[in-house]
C-alpha cells in the first residue's frame, strides 16, 4: 500500500502583521474559537504536527479595498 498522503483543501492564513489584531474581531463575528493563529508559520507547525502534507490557502478579506492585496500576498 503506498504511504498516505494528506492534503487540508482549505485554510486560512493572514499577514503576521495583521493576525494578531484581525483574528479576533472575526472570531466575534464569526462566533468561533480559532484553532490557530492565523499565520503561515502557526499554519505550518500545525501541518507538521499532524502530518499534513500540503495546505490551500483560501485568503480572507475583511474589506473589499484589501481583496487585492490579500490575493497577491497569498500567490
Amino acid at each position: 500500500m503506498p504511504a498516505r498522503r494528506v492534503i487540508d483543501i482549505r485554510v486560512h492564513v493572514l499577514p503576521d502583521a495583521i493576525a494578531a489584531k484581525a483574528m479576533p474581531v472575526m472570531a466575534r463575528n464569526a462566533g468561533v474559537t480559532p484553532a490557530l493563529d492565523g499565520t503561515l508559520s502557526g499554519l505550518l507547525a500545525a501541518m507538521d504536527h499532524a502530518s499534513i502534507e500540503k495546505a490551500c490557502i483560501q485568503p480572507v478579506a475583511t474589506r473589499p479595498e484589501s481583496v487585492a492585496g490579500i490575493n497577491g500576498w497569498a500567490a
